[in-house]
């Protein structure tokens, strides 16, 4: 064996040692992949999981309090204004001055008074 077999077998083994390098290269980068995927699976359920309770919080909560009942109001409205002439009322449009004395009457007794009406009128006919 002379100095062209030892420059050989010298190539050979650094061959054989950067192969292995390569390879404890190749499987540390494999193993942190699959070790960063177990940690991003488990961050994406975490946050998966966070996102539902908000949503079911958010959406349950504004349904009880967004929708008001018209039974549950409680608001009071006369059956009737009788204003009187030349007295200013002070309304949401801005101030009014009756030029002769005026009855208003709320929706509802309008209502009942127009009902009233109708059916006495229509049963005469």
């Amino acid at each position: 064996m002379g100095l062209f077999g030892i420059i050989k077998n010298v190539l050979r083994a650094l061959a054989a040692y950067l192969e292995l390098k390569n390879k404890a290269f190749y499987y540390k980068i494999v193993s942190d992949s699959r070790k960063n995927q177990k940690i991003l699976s488990m961050k994406l359920k975490h946050y998966a999981r966070l996102v539902l309770m908000l949503l079911t919080i958010g959406l349950t909560s504004c349904e009880t309090s967004s929708l008001t009942k018209s039974g549950t109001l409680n608001i009071y409205q006369p059956p009737i204004l009788n204003l009187q002439k030349g007295i200013p009322i002070q309304s949401k449009e801005g101030i009014y001055t009756p030029q002769t004395d005026e009855v208003w009457h709320s929706d509802a007794r309008f209502r009942k008074l127009e009902r009233e009406l109708y059916f006495n009128n229509s049963g005469n006919k």
